[in-house]
């Protein structure tokens, strides 16, 4: 895949974290999920979250390929 070239004056951070979105775009993008409640808290731990039917209706339409995450 290409790279883009972006005008960078006009841009807001992304902090990676072991190749993961991280740093307050990745909170604000978690706290939007839950909110819509595309994704929930696993029961059995409270480390871990799901992907509700919702969620995954919802990242489908923005094009979000989810085939074999697990």
């Amino acid at each position: 895949m290409a790279k883009k070239t972006v005008d960078t004056k006009h841009t807001i951070p992304v902090k990676l974290c072991y190749s993961h979105i991280g740093g307050k775009l990745g909170m604000r993008i978690f706290e939007h999920f839950e909110q819509q409640g595309w994704i929930v808290r696993d029961e059995s731990t409270e480390k871990h979250y799901k992907l509700t039917p919702l969620g995954e209706q919802a990242l489908a339409k923005l094009g979000v390929d989810l085939e074999g995450i697990t």
